[in-house]
């Protein structure tokens, strides 16, 4: 599930980005980084709770916990408001880092042509949000 050597050369490059960079900017990018690293590890995560997902609420619920335990500010369903009409409500974010998730589940090839058509829909709706400025996606 892992490789030793790509992880070391992670930390080191983790190191030097944080010792050549504004701290705060360092900060943030190691714990944008590490949140890739968590939801990277979905599957694993899922499988460990002897979870067979069947739809997206599944995964959604077992990675809301492991996001919580790293990230006091996620929030469940932000709203982010681009017009008056209508809002849009990600599955989660982390507020500090302003890093909108969404959580997709595919279980075909039709089920994922739709998903990333609701992709391209939701980076519409979640571009120009101040509070959000990162969105990421998570395809199971």
């Amino acid at each position: 599930m892992g490789s030793p050597p790509i992880n070391y050369l992670r930390d080191v490059h983790h190191a030097l980005n944080a010792s050549l960079a504004p701290s705060r900017l360092s900060i943030n990018y190691h714990m944008r980084d590490h949140l890739c690293d968590i939801l990277r590890s979905t599957p694993m995560l899922v499988h460990k709770r002897d979870i067979v997902p069947m739809k997206e609420l599944d995964i959604q619920e077992v990675m809301n916990d492991y996001l919580q335990a790293f990230y006091p500010s996620l929030v469940k369903e932000p709203k982010i408001a681009r017009t008056s009409i209508r809002q849009w409500l990600p599955d989660c974010g982390i507020k500090d880092l302003g890093v909108a998730i969404e959580f997709k589940y595919a279980n075909s090839d039709n089920d994922a042509k739709q998903q990333f058509c609701e992709i391209l829909e939701d980076a519409g709706g979640y571009s120009g949000s101040k509070d959000w400025a990162r969105f990421i996606v998570l395809i199971y």
